[in-house]
């Protein structure tokens, strides 16, 4: 009776994870919890994916990924076993989903998301199995939403190249066009070349499904490479071709070519002539090689075998899954009771008692349109011209974010100018000696030299992020970044001084320019504390 009873456990044991039926439930219980757990990220990436252009294909991610990992997992020889690299991958995932609960910072938390997803299942499957089925894996980063940061660069390049290339099809038309910067200039009208026409919404959707194209071609991984990667020309060239044939149209038949429906037909026929030069491009490549010539049948399309046998999972094999679930249900527990933090905004003053003399300047409003307010979100700005008797004249733009959030926050003028029309002549970094209280401070800040046509201007820039000045924007950003996890604090600002340069006396203009901030610096701190 004592053999019989202790045999009980054994078979129910056995049962229970005969065919992985276990480890299926095991795996689902770990979603669950890294779902909450990440509950915050989760809503973030569903908004991302329904509202903004650039990923309104992201609900279908998670689709393909499970259709490509079960097809892959279908002829797959390799035995499923737990995985214990998938436990550091979630440990580092959940990382992210913790400094995310302390920052509020929405891109730590989705990296931290998809990780741990990709995690739980190295641990459910095993290593062998995981890196069988990689492209699946690796087709769950697609539904990624970018760093916002990033994204405003990727953009702001994408726009000028768009811009360029654009001015030069029309150009080839026989029609006069100038270029100041995004601004396309065809005499009675300007065209705008905003974000939207950057091309992203082409470049995202179409690399995704490169890549889906490139997993099913059968043929030598270069040419898989070649068609992934020839997603960005296509885009970069078909979205010149978009916007130099709105340039056109908007010649003959006026500026309503590039709005409304006419706008958004565009935007379908060029993506779909970026699909057909796809096709085309993959057709070419069987020619290449000597074998079959056939796109169809170069593409495998065919359905993993059906009736294989599932060998019984031992019970050791649900370790590392188990092993997931306690830093998932711990990660959760921790998240609940960091809770929402109360966010420390500092008591300042408001710009609009920011004083209108500094020394010998008098400061006079320098009125800024709406649509770039709008567009700048900042919680209060100061723009002013602060001229002297001389003649020297600077203007002062100061943008203060009580709270910086992905998308909204101070961006470098390295990237907004040249969407002005301006060139960079120059660029780097100087040292503002300042002395205050009989003490001499060297403070480091951003000068450039800008152009745009005969026009010069000197400009000094610097960042504010938590009251300590930066001159690099990835370290303000890692400093907000440390602030928001340490303090809560996520306030910050950009802080700009133009002077006109006329002349070739470069020097005199930074020796003003270096005085009057050397005056107005210690206004400042009650301003951005």
């Amino acid at each position: 009776m004592l053999a019989s009873s202790a045999a009980k456990p054994s078979l129910r044991l056995s049962a229970l994870f005969r065919q992985g039926a276990a480890l299926w439930v095991l795996a689902l219980i770990n979603c669950a919890l890294v779902a909450g757990a990440f509950h915050n990220s989760v809503a973030a990436t569903l908004d991302v994916w329904m509202n903004s252009p650039e990923y309104n294909y992201g609900l279908l991610v998670p689709v393909v990924v499970a259709l490509m990992l079960w097809r892959d997992l279908g002829r797959s020889t390799a035995p499923q076993a737990g995985g214990w690299w998938g436990v550091g991958l979630v440990g580092f995932g959940l990382l992210l989903g913790l400094i995310e609960a302390l920052s509020q910072t929405r891109f730590p938390g989705q990296v931290g998301l998809f990780l741990s997803l990709i995690g739980i299942y190295v641990a459910w499957q095993g290593e062998a199995r995981s890196r069988a089925t990689w492209p699946g894996l690796v087709f769950l980063l697609f539904g990624l939403p970018m760093a916002n940061g990033i994204q405003v660069i990727l953009t702001g390049a994408l726009q000028m190249v768009s811009s360029i290339g654009a001015v030069a099809l029309i150009r080839l038309a026989d029609i006069p066009v100038l270029r100041e910067g995004n601004v396309i200039d065809l005499g009675p009208i300007q065209l705008q070349v905003a974000e939207a026409c950057s091309g992203l919404r082409y470049l995202f959707p179409l690399a995704t499904f490169s890549f889906l194209c490139a997993y099913l071609y059968i043929g030598h991984p270069v040419k898989k490479a070649v068609i992934f990667l020839s997603s960005i020309p296509i885009t970069i060239v078909m979205n010149i071709v978009r916007i130099g044939v709105t340039g056109l149209l908007v010649d003959r038949f006026g500026v309503a070519a590039a709005e409304g429906f006419f706008h958004d037909f565009e935007g379908w026929i060029i993506y779909c002539a970026c699909l057909a030069i796809l096709a085309v491009e993959m057709k070419l490549l069987c020619y290449i090689g000597g074998h079959d010539r056939s796109l169809l049948r170069r593409l495998d399309l065919d359905l993993p075998p059906s009736g294989g046998k599932t060998a019984p999972v031992r019970p050791a094999q649900a370790a590392p899954g188990l092993a997931v679930a306690f830093l998932a249900f711990l990660t959760l527990l921790l998240v609940v009771a960091i809770g929402t933090r109360p966010e420390h905004v500092p008591v300042r003053n408001s710009f609009a008692l920011f004083p209108r003399e500094i020394g010998a300047w008098q400061g006079v409003e320098a009125p800024v349109d709406a649509d770039s307010l709008r567009a700048l979100n900042a919680s209060d700005h100061l723009s002013v011209n602060f001229a002297r008797n001389d003649g020297a004249l600077i203007n002062t733009w100061i943008a203060y974010y009580s709270s910086q959030y992905s998308g909204n926050a101070a961006h470098s003028p390295l990237v907004c100018m040249p969407g002005g029309g301006w060139q960079i002549e120059q660029a780097g970094v100087t040292t503002l000696n300042v002395s205050r209280d009989g003490a001499t401070t060297a403070i480091p800040v951003n000068r450039i030299i800008i152009a745009q046509g005969n026009t010069r201007q000197l400009v000094y820039y610097w960042f504010v992020e938590g009251g300590a000045i930066e001159t690099n924007e990835y370290r303000a950003k890692a400093r907000l970044f440390a602030n928001a996890v340490m303090e809560n604090r996520r306030d910050g600002a950009l802080v700009r001084f133009v002077a006109p340069i006329s002349g070739t006396d470069i020097a005199a203009v930074d020796a003003q320019m270096q005085s009057f901030i050397a005056e107005l610096l210690p206004v400042l701190p009650t301003y951005l504390p």
